[in-house]
């Protein structure tokens, strides 16, 4: 019941934004984002394609992790859970780089890290395909240690001068221009498109990584996604605050926060509290 109502409570608002930035010229979709956003926030997110589509992403990354926590509401095995919510997030950081270096604002550099991405998806398609009925654990330990491997040497160096600016300006602009080229450099700058940056390599560093790694162990029942979900939340509910305290947002989200801490302490204490078997048990 209680990873049901996560992942109804996160697919619900995660869904209704996703949709008003799939559509931002309508007028409704700006009347909801200004709920959430300041109205300069708002200004920069619909006129700034780079922070709009890695916001976009972001939502992503939430919609596949609300995927994961209703894996585990219907019962599901073997980590099933997260490795869901890690494909669909996946494939999306994928089409979404893609659509960027369509239309001029990524680099080859950020298609070919979209691509390996999507490579890793794919194996994971396979690794559940070939481990749905394992109920306690299973699967391809390697692959998942090079997920997280993947994941970390990407989100945490980028997470690190992303959030300390002061540690070296020239740095977090050279990962930019990396992803996005010298050109959009302007579009990475500000204060509103660094929190949306932070957010999304917060996401990547933490609760990916520390889920993939979690899942190359072998935990069973579901543990690797309700630990990932546990630190992501505390991580989702502090940006917030930073954000909060920057005037790049609105009171609702920090409201809505508090809700996702809750969740993330009940998280915390559902794993505390799930058994570990002994082994490997087949479904019928």
């Amino acid at each position: 019941m209680l990873w049901t109502i996560a992942g109804v409570h996160t697919l619900t608002l995660s869904a209704s934004t996703a949709l008003a930035l799939m559509f931002p010229e309508s007028p409704l979709a700006q009347q909801l984002v200004s709920q959430f956003y300041t109205s300069e926030a708002t200004a920069v997110l619909f006129n700034n394609p780079v922070a709009l589509a890695m916001m976009r992403f972001m939502i992503a990354l939430i919609v596949a992790a609300s995927v994961g926590y209703l894996s585990i509401g219907s019962n599901s095995h073997n980590n099933l859970a997260i490795k869901v919510a890690a494909i669909v997030a996946k494939t999306a950081f994928f089409v979404q780089m893609l659509q960027l270096y369509s239309e001029g604002f990524a680099t080859p550099v950020g298609v070919v890290v979209g691509a390996s991405d999507f490579v890793l998806a794919l194996a994971m398609i396979a690794d559940v395909k070939n481990t749905r009925h394992v109920r306690t654990e299973g699967g391809n330990a390697t692959l998942y240690k090079v997920a997280a491997t993947h994941a970390a040497l990407i989100g945490v160096p980028s997470l690190v001068i992303t959030v300390v600016p002061s540690l070296s300006p020239q740095l977090y602009d050279m990962a930019m221009t990396m992803f996005f080229g010298a050109d959009n450099l302007g579009y990475v700058q500000g204060s509103f498109e660094r929190a949306t940056m932070a957010g999304v390599f917060g996401m990547v560093a933490l609760f990916y990584t520390i889920g993939y790694y979690l899942v190359s162990l072998r935990p069973a029942n579901n543990n690797a996604m309700k630990i990932a979900c546990t630190v992501g939340k505390m991580f989702a509910f502090g940006t917030l605050v930073h954000m909060y305290l920057g005037s790049l947002i609105t009171v609702v989200p920090v409201a809505i926060g508090v809700s996702d801490v809750v969740l993330a302490i009940l998280s915390f204490l559902d794993w505390s509290a799930t058994p570990i078997p002994n082994k490997s048990i087949k479904t019928q």
